[in-house]
């Protein structure tokens, strides 16, 4: 029944309504279809890309936010992942948003390279690399959507790269994050984070331009 009702509620979007929408000014709220309780640890405010002081979040090695219930956004059949990003260091799993736990229904995050890094795993690890790096110490926009087994991930609204997989999200993680892999995890996000959103469809190439504009 619980599916059900959250099938009919997605069916209910219009088309450019975000499921999950965190602007990280200052105030922790999701303005998302479901308003979902925010919670965290460890963040400040920070400036974000347009010179507001507290238009930004800054996160930290253990840094996070947990969005809640996570499984709200439970079953969409595709999705949009989109955020600015303004990365101080690279390391390995610079996390920007995940649901995961016990298995991982989707994870954005940055490599030690600076690569954008899209993931799955439903039972074995897949990957989505992007050709391009992200620099450091400046703001980027990133989005990554899923639809029919293919990751494509895109960076300054421009398509970087496609990727094919073999798997799609058994959607069973307990924890929706912004900034971390999960509460309590050390793959924090080290540096600003802004305007965190996931939408319940794939949006194409015009559509991921338009939101690096905004």
């Amino acid at each position: 029944m619980r599916k059900l009702l959250l099938l009919l509620a997605l069916s209910m979007l219009t088309p450019d309504s975000p499921i999950v929408d965190v602007p990280l000014g200052g105030d922790l709220v999701d303005r998302g279809k479901w308003h979902l309780q925010v919670q965290g640890e460890g963040v400040e405010v920070a400036p974000d890309r347009h010179g507001n002081a507290r238009g930004a979040c800054h996160f930290g090695s253990s840094s996070y936010l947990e969005l809640k219930p996570a499984r709200q956004i439970d079953h969409v059949q595709e999705f949009t992942l989109s955020a600015w990003i303004q990365p101080q260091q690279h390391r390995e799993h610079n996390s920007v948003i995940s649901k995961v736990t016990p298995s991982r229904d989707f994870n954005l995050q940055l490599n030690v390279e600076g690569r954008l890094v899209a993931h799955i795993n439903s039972g074995v690890y897949e990957f989505a690399y992007s050709e391009r790096r992200l620099p450091l110490q400046r703001w980027s926009h990133v989005a990554a959507t899923f639809q029919n087994r293919t990751w494509k991930l895109y960076i300054q609204g421009q398509l970087d790269s496609t990727h094919p997989v073999q798997q799609v999200p058994l959607w069973q993680g307990q924890y929706l994050t912004i900034g971390n892999l999960y509460p309590g995890s050390s793959e924090g996000f080290l540096g600003n984070l802004d305007d965190v959103r996931m939408y319940a469809r794939a949006f194409n190439a015009r559509e991921i331009l338009e939101l690096s504009r905004q």
